[in-house]
């Protein structure tokens, strides 16, 4: 990373490298849904196609208190967005969009095409609790509905999202879930990895395994070519972010620990 971050704090570092292109929404304590803005185009053409994309749409019954975030933290409607992508087939991930499509319909949504049958049925992506906590969180998760919705678009993996107005590209990153997608910025200063893995509850800067797990060699194949990448933040829905020299430190412990190549 660049030496001229040397001497900031974590959270100080990814304000800095983001600097306003992504913004983070937290919803409840902890859960985050994501604006990229639409950096794309020129202002004249962000006011009539759309200021951001949004990733994710957290839990049902949230749906006014996220407008509202969206309000409050970037100064848009729901109007303003050129796309929303939902990036895995869970609740707290899909929870609001079944809103979106009946209120603002003009909105694309586009969902991994591995999944997509999933949204059609309201039928939740299989994950695997790793422990206790991840249990209880399992009990509580299946008491919350995941509406059917039809999506607008099918993602694979490897699409530009540069007709939607973002320097980004979707890859289809299977880990948490079999089908689940990642969104990464072009300049390589972000992956917004969602539940590939997790963050700090209390600070920035603590990589981790997300409580669910679908393929945990997965995650740490995909996590490893992020890294190796290039990328310099990584967002997840859970807890904070943390940059590169965390990942590297926490990532050659666990790829050694799997008996695979270390960074």
């Amino acid at each position: 990373m660049n030496n001229q971050y040397s001497n900031l704090s974590e959270k100080q570092k990814i304000c800095q490298i983001l600097d306003g292109e992504v913004i983070t929404i937290e919803m409840n304590p902890k859960t985050n849904v994501f604006l990229v803005k639409c950096n794309a185009w020129t202002e004249e053409e962000r006011s009539r196609k759309g200021k951001y994309i949004l990733i994710d749409t957290a839990t049902i019954g949230d749906e006014l208190k996220l407008i509202d975030k969206l309000e409050k933290v970037a100064g848009i409607t729901p109007n303003d967005l050129s796309l929303i992508i939902i990036t895995h087939a869970h609740f707290d991930h899909a929870g609001c969009v079944w809103y979106f499509k009946k209120h603002y319909p003009h909105i694309k949504v586009a969902v991994p095409a591995l999944e997509a049958d999933r949204f059609r049925l309201g039928d939740p992506a299989p994950s695997v609790p790793t422990g206790l906590a991840a249990r209880i969180l399992k009990i509580r998760g299946n008491r919350k509905e995941l509406k059917k919705i039809e999506p607008d678009i099918l993602f694979h993996g490897g699409e530009s999202l540069e007709e939607f107005g973002v320097h980004a590209q979707v890859l289809q990153l299977k880990g948490h879930t079999e089908g689940g997608i990642s969104i990464v910025l072009n300049n390589k200063k972000a992956a917004i990895i969602n539940d590939l893995m997790g963050g700090g509850f209390l600070k920035y800067g603590k990589p981790a395994y997300h409580f669910f797990l679908y393929d945990r060699i997965e995650i740490l194949k995909n996590i490893k070519m992020l890294y190796e990448e290039g990328f310099e933040a990584f967002l997840v829905t859970h807890g904070y972010a943390f940059t590169r020299k965390p990942l590297k430190d926490w990532l050659e412990k666990e790829l050694s620990k799997h008996h695979l190549n270390t960074v």
